[in-house]
């Protein structure tokens, strides 16, 4: 987690203009993050390494937003979500 976000009420809060997302899932699969209570502000992608290691830098709107991750191998993903708030002016 970046060093300027807390979790508050299952929501990070940062006040950084961009956030690194980290994690593990299996190792090639693709990596898709977007926003949007649909997902429908692409945020980027990146591929898990050998081990299943994967870390993208995504920039962040003001305010609340809904992020979600998916991890897709093949014909599997998985979806994960969270509530990220850049809070501006803290």
């Amino acid at each position: 987690m970046n060093t300027n976000t807390i979790e508050s009420s299952d929501t990070l809060v940062t006040n950084e203009e961009s956030f690194t997302i980290e994690g593990m899932t299996l190792a090639g699969a693709t990596i898709n993050v977007t926003a949007g209570p649909e997902g429908q502000l692409d945020l980027g992608s990146t591929t898990a390494d050998q081990t299943g290691a994967y870390s993208i830098d995504i920039d962040l709107l003001e305010g609340g937003t809904t992020i979600m991750v998916t991890s897709m191998l093949g014909d599997d993903s998985v979806t994960e979500e969270f509530i990220l708030h850049r809070a501006v002016g803290t």
